[in-house]
């Protein structure tokens, strides 16, 4: 029963990772950010880095959005596999410490205080998988 809710988890994050993709694709300035965090230099969904160089280019935005869907179908592969479903057993450390490490770098180009609690969750996995592979 725990690894079915684990791998469930696993595929939502997915689909919510991938989410994050929509507005790169079209060039979107973000979603205005709530009265009580317009302090935050950029809107949810830029990237204050890429913001920060100009290098918001189509281009730019359109690779990140592919490294946020590698990493959401990264997480959604990784439940999967976790169920034994489609994809075999044994891979799911690689694909979930994988899908970890794309997701925060991504996280960190996008960094929004929003996203405090995603930083938290892939850190959580990314150290777990490693954990897991040195105790091996």
């Amino acid at each position: 029963m725990l690894k079915m809710t684990i791998s469930i988890l696993f595929v939502i994050h997915g689909f919510i990772t991938m989410a994050q993709s929509s507005g790169l694709f079209t060039g979107s300035l973000g979603i205005a950010n709530p009265g009580w965090i317009r302090w935050w230099p950029v809107n949810l969904g830029q990237s204050w880095l890429l913001a920060k160089l100009g290098l918001e280019s189509r281009p730019i935005l359109a690779l990140t959005g592919v490294l946020w869907l590698a990493a959401g179908i990264g997480f959604l592969g990784t439940g999967l596999s976790l169920a034994g479903w489609i994809i075999p057993h044994g891979v799911w450390s690689g694909l979930a410490g994988g899908s970890a490490l794309v997701s925060l770098v991504v996280l960190a180009l996008f960094f929004h205080p929003l996203y405090v609690a995603a930083v938290i969750l892939n850190v959580g996995i990314y150290l777990t998988v490693l954990r897991g592979m040195v105790a091996a």
